[in-house]
């Protein structure tokens, strides 16, 4: 299909010139009573305006490709660069993005298929006017052909589309007013404590963690892998590899569980979700590349039918992708800043976390103001306000064109950063909360599941990603050194 967009491109290309080449020689005998040098000059205009019109037009396909660079680069830190190339027939998108969590860059290629309207609409009507004056220099005036009417139901598609495009563009409103954060004192009893040291191939790093009643697994990005440990913080198996082959990651994001243990990792580097059995060993993957955009973060529905989780864009677009690679997206969620200004792309990045007995779910921005609450596809309350404000950060664009290609570089003013993650056990959401307070990175403000208030904050011993099961609290950390501590309230 990519072969077949750039022939037509190619091909309305080489039309375009062979039709410019005619008029030249011929121009058409309308409007009658001009001079030929004044036809050739109308016409001539009209053809070049038909090439930027059909630059543009309704989408028909497209496909995304991703993968990982290194981390090397002199791209900085919160930064998109964003490349159009724009032809007739296809629409080419480059994006190379520097994440604010760790300056991991991820490159991002769209290609699409377009119906060049402006251009076809011109051929057409040419084609007419040939048709009736007869040929070349028969000498016939022929008649004028009448574009009125044409162009009133093209101004009218139009102003239709323009309506359509501008619906749904209401702001997400906050779910209530600002609790005041009350911090209730814990005190903590240790039943594990991992500090792996640098030379120790136990885990290279701990960047995400999930439990069951079977233990702990960790997703170990730089390791390109999964270790699964029981209770006492013994390794029972490793999981993954470096590459692109089965079962392995470039890339590696996030992991979550479903009910029967089987672990489900999301990859932006390979496009794709793969799973393992409770034994390790590799037995489903999920292409993701027809999804419009990259899956950072996500939740398995507890029978592991369907995942869960935000695409970044003009807003935040919900997104379901079943077991066959099939995907759905939700209603927009639009959101603004405190001056009302849209917020858009990683100014959004966030967490997500799955209520392991449902299909509820939540998102937390890493980088801003509040939570939300899903089920499925839909959007459940508004805007949940932690204690503790946090400014979105805005969004700086600088563009550049060259011929036909356009280039947008989108950096981030200084980030606020706000959840370090987000975990749902026992009908409670825990956010691990970073802010600028004295306990920043150790508190972690609760509220309910079911109607999203606040209900209180908790200190823990360190900050670090937080996985909860009953009554024990698992932390993950990589500062200085990766390590893992399980804890019960005393």
């Amino acid at each position: 299909m990519e072969s077949l967009t750039w022939f037509l491109t190619f091909a309305l290309l080489a039309s375009w010139i062979a039709v410019g080449v005619g008029i030249f020689r011929t121009p058409p005998r309308i409007p009658t009573g001009w001079k030929g040098a004044g036809r050739r000059l109308l016409w001539g205009t009209i053809w070049a305006g038909a090439l930027l019109g059909g630059l543009w037009g309704p989408s028909l396909w497209s496909t995304v490709s991703t993968d990982h660079a290194d981390r090397s680069g002199d791209l900085e830190t919160g930064a998109v660069t964003t490349t159009v190339i724009r032809t007739p027939a296809a629409v080419q998108v480059s994006t190379l993005t520097r994440d604010a969590e760790g300056g991991v860059l991820v490159r991002e290629s769209r290609l699409t298929l377009q119906l060049p309207l402006g251009l076809l609409l011109f051929f057409g009507v040419l084609h007419l006017v040939r048709r009736r004056e007869g040929e070349p220099g028969s000498g016939g005036d022929g008649p004028v052909v009448d574009g009125d009417a044409g162009a009133r139901r093209t101004a009218t598609a139009l102003l239709a589309i323009i309506l359509l495009a501008g619906c749904g563009d209401s702001y997400l409103d906050a779910h209530g007013p600002r609790a005041e954060r009350e911090i209730r004192e814990v005190r903590w009893d240790t039943l594990v404590h991992l500090e792996i040291e640098v030379a120790d191939t136990l885990l290279f790093s701990a960047d995400d963690v999930a439990t069951s009643d079977a233990g702990l697994w960790v997703l170990d990005r730089i390791g390109y892998r999964v270790a699964h440990l029981d209770w006492t913080g013994e390794v029972q198996w490793y999981a993954g590899g470096r590459g692109a082959g089965p079962g392995e990651f470039m890339n590696p994001r996030s992991l979550d569980l479903d009910r029967e243990d089987r672990v489900w990792v999301v990859d932006i580097g390979t496009h794709r979700i793969t799973g393992f059995n409770d034994s390790g060993s590799r037995m489903d993957e999920i292409n993701l590349q027809e999804m419009e955009g990259a899956l950072h973060d996500f939740r398995v529905t507890p029978d592991a039918d369907r995942f869960h989780g935000m695409l970044l864009r003009d807003g935040l677009h919900p997104v379901e992708v079943r077991r066959d690679g099939r995907v759905r997206e939700g209603r927009p969620i639009r959101i603004a800043d405190t001056e009302g200004e849209p917020l858009r792309g990683i100014s959004l990045q966030g967490a997500v976390a799955g209520n392991p007995d449902d299909d509820r779910w939540a998102y937390a921005f890493t980088m801003g103001d509040g939570l939300f609450r899903m089920r499925g596809l839909d959007l459940e309350g508004g805007r949940i306000l932690p204690p503790e404000e946090v400014p979105f950060p805005r969004m700086i664009e600088e563009r550049s064109e060259s011929g036909n290609t356009r280039t947008t570089i989108q950096r981030l003013t200084e980030p606020n950063f706000s959840a370090s993650a987000i975990t749902i056990a026992d009908g409670r959401i825990l956010l691990p909360f970073l802010g600028e307070s004295p306990h920043a990175g150790r508190v972690v403000e609760v509220f309910d599941l079911e109607t999203g208030d606040y209900l209180e904050s908790v200190t823990l011993p360190r900050p670090g990603t937080l996985a909860v099961h009953g009554d024990r609290w698992v932390l993950a950390w990589n500062t200085p050194t990766p390590g893992l501590m399980v804890l019960r309230e005393r």
